[in-house]
């Protein structure tokens, strides 16, 4: 068990490294937006306070709006690390590190979190394939490496997962309920785009306690009830305080999406006012017609680019890598990913049900297994979690399809991350059920796993080195 430990503890140390070794050769905005980004965390760094959305020392010249409209979560944390690093340094390029090193820390906590999540609900060599696939693809790596929201997103959906996971094994104590309620609410302060795992929460938390309990239905409404406004009032301690902020300097305008909306036509570039902006809807464009779109500069339609970006395009969608490199990975999620297929009895939300009656049997009271031949079932609450995963892995693909139909056509895979963890969770256990079925040998599976681990470990490597790296020396 230390010997474990040990090894967890230099793996988690090893991918916060790895990340910060991403961070610190990039020049200042060489990424996408960091600039518009940095400059929220450079406010709060100087000012001590968040700042208005709409702020003139903030808004975009082209946009007309600024990041500080959505939560600011990772910005306070950059601003914090900044003026820590001001007492020895206070140069332009130390504080710019400074702003970054909050996301170097979360993608060292996500890598934490798939640990544990793997050895919940892995076999031992597939908790550490699950980890190097979440921890060591490309693009998740160079989210750590600068100033934006998707690394504490990321962070926050690992957080929520190892809490469903801890639910499993545990039920839903207070300890749980707290976990849930705490990743939450950095959910809500992380980036719009991860919010399904909110919702999915509530809907997994309530399936669960209604449908997977044999108590009676008035005890389980009030252990629902319970639970849940201590849930509830934990989130809104935590992260109401921001929502409320907004209903009170935006009138009413709890996201601030709209008071964003409206600065944007008020002081964008004339052809990026939201009410000008060519977008494919306003183009009449269909969906096919969107999905095969190639832009200059992509060199491929944009579902093809959105998938290349996910698995890794540095720069402003400028730096790729070898598309081989790319195909290699994506072959290697899909036939993982439905080789599920071999295990969807884990996605039956109904399971048979025996049960123990109980017998006299010459003076004395045995329990006996009784079978009928009407099948009673009962709630599976692992049907519910590998479905609520699955509903987190396709709700970011509905929002970035639909946001980039309506208002903004991008090709950025890194507005699929939240989907990460569930999608290589099932990769994993595709492949566990595919070894099973396919690898009778204990020596071949180790095998598969170990080259597995070692293209993963060997590529982020190289990636890094004679892609990425070049640009910024």
């Amino acid at each position: 068990m230390k010997k474990v430990k040990q090894q967890e503890l230099l793996f988690i140390l090893g991918i916060g490294l790895f990340a910060l070794l991403w961070a610190v050769v990039q020049p200042f905005n060489s990424s996408p937006d960091e600039k518009m980004r940095y400059e929220v965390a450079e406010y709060m760094y100087r000012y001590g306070r968040i700042p208005h959305g709409g702020d003139p020392q903030l808004r975009n010249v082209n946009w007309g709006i600024s990041y500080a409209f959505s939560p600011v979560l990772s910005y306070m944390f950059s601003a914090v690390c900044m003026k820590i690093t001001s007492l020895f340094a206070d140069t332009k390029e130390a504080l710019v590190i400074a702003a970054r090193i909050p996301n170097v820390l979360f993608t060292a906590g996500t890598a934490a979190f798939t640990l544990q999540i793997g050895k919940r609900m892995l076999s031992e060599k597939g908790r550490w394939l699950f980890a190097a696939l979440v921890t060591l693809l490309p693009g998740f790596l160079f989210l750590g490496s600068y100033t934006n929201t998707d690394a504490i997103a990321i962070f926050s959906t690992a957080w929520i997962f190892y809490s469903w996971v801890c639910y499993l094994k545990e039920g839903w104590s207070w300890k749980n309920c707290i976990l849930l309620a705490a990743g939450m609410s950095v959910c809500f302060l992380s980036y719009y785009n991860a919010y399904g795992w909110i919702l999915t929460s509530f809907l997994f938390f309530t399936a669960t306690i209604f449908l997977c309990s044999r108590e009676a239905i008035g005890k389980r409404f009030k252990f629902w009830l319970s639970r849940g406004s201590v849930i509830a009032a934990i989130v809104a301690v935590l992260a109401g305080w921001w929502f409320i902020r907004n209903g009170i300097i935006y009138d009413g305008d709890f996201l601030g999406r709209k008071t964003s909306a409206l600065y944007g036509e008020l002081y964008a570039r004339e052809d990026l006012k939201p009410s000008v902006k060519a977008t494919p809807q306003k183009l009449g464009w269909s969906l096919k017609d969107m999905f095969l779109y190639v832009e200059p500069g992509w060199g491929h339609n944009w579902v093809i680019t959105v998938l290349v970006s996910f698995i890794g395009t540095f720069g402003y969608m400028k730096i790729f890598m070898p598309y081989w490199l790319s195909k290699i990975y994506f072959f290697y999620f899909v036939i993982g990913f439905f080789s599920m297929a071999l295990a969807l009895r884990e996605f039956r939300w109904r399971e048979r049900y025996q049960w123990k009656v109980n017998k006299r049997e010459k003076g004395r009271e045995i329990s006996v297994q009784e079978e009928h031949k009407a099948v009673k079932t009962v709630w599976n609450k692992v049907g519910f979690f590998h479905t609520g995963l699955f509903l987190n892995l396709v709700i970011p693909v509905i929002l970035l399809i639909s946001y980039a139909y309506s208002s903004d056509l991008q090709a950025q895979g890194r507005y699929l991350m939240p989907a990460l963890l569930p999608l290589m969770y099932f990769v994993t256990r595709g492949y566990e059920a595919l070894l099973e079925k396919l690898v009778r040998n204990e020596t071949g599976r180790r095998v598969f796993y170990g080259i597995s681990m070692g293209f993963l470990l060997v590529s982020a490597i190289g990636t890094y080195a004679f892609v990425f790296l070049p640009n910024y020396i």
